[in-house]
């Protein structure tokens, strides 16, 4: 079984901005009862965001061990 991780670097203001956007997406967030949301914007003039990211990506692969005893955890390889 492979385990993909993806790290992505962003501004401050993009997290807000993306957190933001999920919250709306959620279950949690009822507008009924709940403060308007305010959404970071660096776009003059309209609402949106503007900006870069770097992504760095690793791959786990995990082998099961048909002879693994109890909770020990099976071997990892990490490939780079």
């Amino acid at each position: 079984m492979d385990v993909i991780i993806r790290l992505m670097s962003i501004t401050e203001t993009e997290y807000y901005y993306l957190k933001a956007l999920n919250l709306v997406d959620s279950d949690v967030y009822d507008e009924t009862i709940n403060e308007p949301i305010k959404y970071p914007s660096n776009v003059h003039g309209g609402t949106g965001m503007v900006g870069i990211s770097t992504e760095v990506t690793q791959t786990i692969h995990i082998i099961s061990s048909s002879h693994s005893k109890g909770n020990l955890a099976p071997p990892v390889h990490v490939y780079q």
